[in-house]
């Protein structure tokens, strides 16, 4: 076998692959640095790439913000392009249809801004010119351009950005606007206005302040060059290092200039965001007038009070008078078809048609007199004073009397126009009169009943006097035991019967003189009640008339003046004597609750019934009068029932009578408040 093919391959390879594998090497180093220089490349291409996006992106949205418009002339060609925004399409118009967007006032102007820049008599140049994106609806707007012309190109390239400063404009407008309205508000403004820096000194004063400062021109020294802490109105109260607000009133006196009025004052600090004093503002008001005003208006109110207060003390005076003296006032204008009566004269006490007062006015009856308002005005035409009967004012129903003093009203021609005057309340004169009228009668009758009294007196007295003495001269006479008890009984019983005139004689006397006393006790009714009967029982002497009582009770404790019940009983007892000659005579009681005055009190009732000749129900309410009798010829002064009765109201109790008329008896009641005893 032979070895020198492989040899020889082999000494070539041993040759041939340092070479080759340095080839490949750097073959591959070569690629690496071509790959790794591109890929840095690549990125910064990259890198530039998303800067000028962003960069066109940032100028697109400023473009955006700005409102502005890019277009590219081509005065070659006579065309423009819209690079940007809508004013003209991208594929352009000719140079003479962008030339009608723009204002013909402006066009000259704007061809004269185009012709300098194709000239390249500059590079650059700025125009304002009104331009409209639809020159038909001719809104247009205020444009600033600013153009270049484009470098390195043939024909000449002209780019022209478009900023629409209609707003701007119409701010700027508004802002000078405002600026003047506030500068002619500052200059003519009613309250005089300052404004000084922060040492003091005065920068401008508006035309107010000026004249009532009275400043010697324009830039009067004195105020100019004096600083605001030294002048006299803030010298003691304005504080240099620490300027505050201030608001006060002041006389404000400067020599210099003759100033010498009342000022409003407010003084104000302006500070910058640190708190640091920049200016300070003043504004001043000249109140001197309105000081005086006040002053005045303050002396006329005090005459206004002083006025009033003797308008009020009038009219309080006036009411008191009316009301006391139950007046009031009246006032009737004629076709108002209204009365009005005051107490005062600012105030309507009533008010009412001319139909309600008319039927005030009452007849004998007590009813309207259904007089005519013609009447009524016919007996008003003259002054007059008259006494009218009419129902209460006031509606209350009563009847009431008034005096009414009427002076008519007149116009200028002499026609009567109304009526006014005084009505005053008379009522409780005219019942004082009636009850005068009554009482005299009253007075005489008493005079008369008391001429009677004494006459009746004397035969009462005389009567029982005269059998007395007649019996005892004759009882020495008399031999008969019989017949001197006979005669020492009808002396016993003439006794009696003066001895009770003479007590009632001095009852009636002693309650003239002063109230009857009560002296109540603790007792046993019951046990009284049985001696009242047996002591009355005795004095039923016709045979024909049966003394009865009736006791309802075993006892019956109660709290009374026991000696009074006894002299009401036997005064009704007694009374019953004289009137029945047949029948009987019956006394009894029981307790018995009764309402008085919205209270239910416990009390008693004692009655006495007779079947005597009875009471007429006319003479029934007057029996417990003084010295009433319903019989002359029956002995008696006629004053127990009035004893009784005023006994009865002493305790607060009740009294009465009850009877059907005449020949029917007669039962006489009281009732009598008690509590029950302690015992």
């Amino acid at each position: 076998m032979t070895l020198y093919p492989d040899t020889a391959l082999q000494n070539f390879i041993g040759e041939v692959y340092p070479l080759t594998l340095l080839i490949t090497i750097a073959v591959s180093v070569v690629f690496f640095v071509v790959v790794i220089v591109n890929r840095f490349i690549m990125r910064r291409v990259h890198k530039t790439t998303r800067k000028t996006k962003r960069m066109t992106s940032i100028m697109q949205h400023a473009i955006e913000l700005g409102s502005i418009d890019v277009v590219r002339f081509q005065p070659g060609t006579q065309t423009v392009y819209g690079l940007y925004g809508g004013i003209i399409p991208e594929e352009g118009v000719s140079m003479d249809e962008f030339f009608t967007h723009i204002h013909t006032d402006d066009q000259s102007k704007f061809a004269h801004f185009i012709q300098q820049l194709e000239n390249r008599d500059t590079d650059s140049a700025e125009c304002n010119c009104r331009l409209s994106k639809d020159p038909a609806k001719e809104q247009w707007h205020d444009m600033r351009c600013q153009a270049v012309v484009e470098t390195g190109t043939q024909p000449v390239s002209i780019i022209c950005t478009m900023t629409d400063e209609t707003s701007t404009q119409t701010e700027e407008q508004a802002e000078r606007s405002l600026t003047d309205r506030y500068r002619l508000i500052f200059d003519q403004s009613i309250v005089g206005m300052t404004f000084y820096d922060k040492s003091g000194m005065l920068l401008g004063a508006n035309q107010y302040i000026r004249k009532t400062r009275h400043f010697q021109g324009e830039n009067d020294p004195f105020y100019f060059n004096v600083s605001l802490f030294e002048l006299p109105t803030y010298r003691d109260v304005l504080n240099r290092n620490q300027v505050e607000d201030l608001y006060f009133c002041t006389r404000e006196v400067i020599p210099e200039r003759g100033v010498n009025s009342y000022m409003e004052i407010r003084l104000h600090p302006i500070l910058d965001d640190m708190g640091q004093l920049l200016y300070i503002s003043e504004c001043v008001r000249d109140i001197t007038e309105e000081r005086d005003l006040y002053l005045e208006g303050k002396r006329n109110d005090e005459e206004i009070r002083r006025a009033n207060e003797s308008i009020i003390l009038y009219e309080s005076e006036l009411k008191y008078l009316l009301e006391n003296c139950q007046m009031l006032g009246w006032h009737l204008i004629y076709g108002s078809d209204k009365v009005v009566l005051f107490k005062e004269l600012s105030k309507a006490e009533l008010t009412m048609t001319t139909r309600e007062w008319i039927n005030h006015f009452l007849g004998e009856d007590n009813q309207p007199t259904q007089r005519s308002w013609d009447e009524l005005r016919q007996e008003f035409s003259q002054p007059s004073s008259k006494l009218y009967k009419m129902s209460d004012l006031y509606g209350s129903g009563s009847v009431e009397w008034y005096v009414m003093n009427t002076v008519p009203e007149h116009d200028k021609e002499g026609r009567v126009t109304g009526q006014f005057g005084l009505i005053r309340r008379v009522t409780p004169l005219i019942n004082a009169q009636n009850k005068l009228k009554r009482e005299t009668e009253r007075a005489n009758d008493s005079g008369r009943l008391k001429s009677v009294f004494m006459a009746n007196m004397t035969h009462e007295i005389r009567t029982p006097l005269n059998s007395i003495v007649g019996f005892t001269d004759l009882l020495p006479m008399i031999e008969s035991p019989d017949d001197k008890r006979e005669m020492i009984k009808v002396i016993m019983n003439n006794c009696d019967m003066l001895l009770r005139l003479i007590n009632d004689i001095l009852e009636i006397s002693t309650m003239d003189s002063q109230a009857i006393t009560m002296e109540p006790v603790d007792a046993d009714f019951a046990v009284e009640f049985d001696k009242i009967s047996k002591e009355l029982s005795e004095r039923v002497q016709e045979p024909s008339v049966e003394f009865l009582s009736e006791n309802p009770y075993d006892s019956c404790p109660v709290c009374l003046d026991i000696e009074r019940i006894r002299q009401i009983v036997t005064n009704f007892v007694t009374n019953a004597v004289k009137y029945t000659h047949e029948g009987h005579i019956k006394i009894g009681y029981r307790l018995e609750d009764r309402t008085t005055d919205a209270e239910t009190r416990k009390g008693i009732y004692i009655y006495c019934e007779d079947t005597g000749s009875g009471i007429p129900k006319e003479k029934q309410s007057s029996i417990f009068e003084r010295f009433v009798k319903l019989n002359d010829y029956v002995q008696g002064t006629g004053l127990g029932l009035s004893i009784c009765k005023a006994i009865a109201q002493k305790a607060d109790g009740q009294i009465g009578v009850e009877s059907e008329g005449e020949n029917c008896g007669s039962t006489f009641w009281v009732w009598l408040p008690t509590n029950p005893s302690a015992t």
